[in-house]
C-alpha cells in the first residue's frame, strides 16, 4: 500500500517481505531500500522522475506501491511488479509507472510481457531497472530500449544532487560497493598510493562485483558454482568460488596486501595484483602430489600471460593454503584501456584464459580427486 514519508519505515518493509519466484532477497533488499528513499527524500524522488518522465518532476506528487498485487486477466494468476509510482506533475498532468527490478536474477521476458500489458492496460508505463548489460538486453527484447536502465543510472541520478541525506550517502555508498555504481578507470597513481586512499579499497570491490555480476564464469566447474560471492578480506577483493570445506576453493580478483598472502608484488614500482589463487586447508593437502604434477604441467601455458605462478611449498608462496597462486600486475594487463568498462573486459579476459589452461582439459579436477580435493564431486 501507499505510504506517507512519516509512515515509512525501511526496517518494517524489509522485515515483512517475503521472497518470490523470479527474486533473491538481496533484489528485495534494493526495491525496498530505493523505495524508502523515493518517499522520503522528495529531491529523491524529483530526480528519479526526471530522469524517467524526460521532464522536470520538482513539485510532483505521488504515491509509491511496492509489492502491490495485480491480476492477469488472461492467466487468470497474481502478478506482482516490484514498484508502482503514481501521481500528478505541477502541470496537473498524471502519470503511473511501474518498474521491474533485477539484480543477481535473470531476465524473464515472459514476465516483462505480462507487466507491459497490464501498464498498458492501466494507461501507465513499464520500465526496468537491472544490474548488468546482459539483463537490459535481454529486456530490449520486448520493450523499448528508452525503457531499460541500469542501476548505474539511478547512481548517477542521485548522486548528481547538491546536498545529500546521510541515509542517501550510505545508500550510495552500499550501491558503490555492490558493483552497482559507474565503474571509475583504475589508474598507477592510484593502485600506488591506495594506502593513503581511502577509497581505493572499495573502488575494488566495486569492480569485483562488476566482474560477478556481468560477465560469464562457465569455465568453471560447476561444482565450484553453488554459491560464489565477492569477497574483500585478508588483503585481495574478489570472487569466492567454494566448495564444500575448501577443498578446493577458487579467488579471482585483485591483490592488495601481500602480508596475508606471503608472497611480493609483481611489480611495486606500478601497483597492486590481478590473481587467481587455488587453495585449500593445509590438513587437506597430505596427498597433493597429483595436483601438484598437473599444476606444474601447465605452468607454460599459465606463464604466457601470468608473470608468476607458485606452487604450494615454492620459494616465494609462504602462505601453506595457497595450492597455485597465478598474478600479473594489473596496470598492465589494463595498459591498453582507456575506461572503466575496457578494464573490466581486459580483466575477465586475461582471469578466462588462465582459468581456461586450469580446467578445460579435465586434468586438473581429475587429480585434484585422487588428491582428496573433490568435495562436490558427482
Amino acid at each position: 500500500m501507499a505510504m506517507t514519508p512519516s509512515q515509512a519505515n525501511l526496517f518494517q518493509s524489509l522485515f515483512t517481505f517475503h521472497s518470490r519466484e523470479c527474486h533473491t532477497p538481496k533484489e528485495n533488499f534494493l526495491t525496498e531500500s530505493f523505495a524508502y528513499l523515493l518517499r522520503t527524500d522528495g529531491r529523491v524522488c524529483s530526480a528519479w522522475l526526471s530522469r524517467l518522465l524526460g521532464t522536470k518532476a520538482d513539485e510532483a506528487v505521488c504515491d509509491i506501491w511496492t509489492r502491490g498485487t495485480e491480476h492477469d486477466v488472461e492467466a487468470k494468476t497474481a502478478i506482482y511488479p516490484d514498484m508502482l509510482i503514481k501521481g500528478q506533475l505541477a502541470d496537473r498532468e498524471h502519470f503511473a509507472i511501474y518498474s521491474e527490478h533485477k539484480w543477481d536474477s535473470a531476465c524473464d521476458e515472459g514476465q516483462l510481457k505480462k507487466y507491459d500489458k497490464l501498464a498498458k492496460s492501466q494507461n501507465a508505463v513499464l520500465v526496468f531497472i537491472a544490474a548488468s548489460h546482459r539483463q537490459t538486453t535481454d529486456a530490449g527484447r520486448c520493450l523499448p530500449r528508452s525503457a531499460c536502465f541500469r542501476w548505474e543510472n539511478v547512481y548517477e541520478a542521485l548522486d548528481n544532487l547538491a546536498s545529500k541525506s546521510p541515509i542517501l550517502m550510505e545508500f550510495l555508498t552500499f550501491m558503490k560497493t555492490q558493483g552497482l555504481s559507474p565503474a571509475q578507470p583504475l589508474t598507477v597513481e592510484g593502485m600506488k598510493a591506495f594506502l593513503q586512499a581511502s577509497d581505493f579499497v572499495r573502488s575494488l570491490e566495486n569492480l569485483a562485483n562488476k566482474l560477478y555480476i556481468e560477465y560469464p564464469w562457465e569455465t568453471i566447474p560447476k561444482r565450484f558454482l553453488s554459491e560464489p560471492y565477492v569477497h574483500c578480506a585478508y588483503g585481495r577483493a574478489g570472487i569466492r568460488f567454494e566448495t564444500p570445506d575448501w577443498r578446493p576453493a577458487m579467488t579471482v580478483g585483485f591483490l592488495y596486501d601481500t602480508t596475508d598472502h606471503r608472497v611480493a608484488f609483481i611489480n611495486p614500482e606500478r601497483g597492486i595484483d590481478l590473481m587467481l589463487r587455488i587453495e585449500a586447508e593445509p590438513k587437506n593437502t597430505k596427498n597433493l602430489r597429483p595436483t601438484l604434477d598437473v599444476l606444474n604441467k601447465k605452468r607454460t601455458g599459465l606463464g604466457k600471460t601470468a608473470a608468476s605462478i607458485l606452487l604450494k611449498g615454492e620459494r616465494g608462496n609462504g602462505n601453506p593454503y595457497s595450492v597455485l597462486i597465478a598474478r600479473d600486475c594489473l596496470a598492465d594487463v589494463i595498459a591498453d584501456a582507456n575506461t572503466a568498462r575496457d578494464q573490466l573486459a581486459l580483466i575477465h579476459d586475461r582471469l578466462t584464459t588462465w582459468l581456461k589452461i586450469l580446467f578445460n582439459d579435465g586434468s586438473l579436477e581429475d587429480a585434484f580427486m585422487k588428491s582428496g580435493l573433490d568435495s562436490g564431486m558427482a
